[in-house]
């Protein structure tokens, strides 16, 4: 059971990544056209934060890799922190970012 619980958390950052992706296109449609509306503060941290975590999360993947080849010498330990940490600032960063649209 433990390992299971293991597994399916270790899912979470891959989950965060292909909803980023889902959501790339329709974010960037729904940006207004004005920075004067209320709402616009919102998409713009939102934007923002889709556009870092994307790259990111790439380059974190990629060196994933080749630390697991043992051509880098860093663990892959700090990498996987590494990638908890960008989907935890992704999804603190997208919670701001709907609060404020909705507010």
């Amino acid at each position: 059971m433990a390992s299971f619980v293991k597994t399916v958390l270790g899912w979470v950052p891959h989950l965060l990544l292909a909803g980023a992706l889902l959501l790339y296109v329709p974010w960037i449609l729904g940006i207004p056209g004005t920075s004067t509306a209320d709402y616009a503060d919102g998409w713009y941290i939102g934007y923002a934060a889709i556009n870092a975590f994307i790259p990111v999360y790439a380059i974190l993947g990629v060196v994933g890799v080749i630390s697991r080849f043992g051509w880098l010498p860093i663990p892959f330990g700090w990498i996987r922190i590494a990638l908890w940490c960008s989907a935890g600032a992704f999804a603190v960063a997208m919670t701001i970012a709907i609060y404020a649209i909705l507010n």
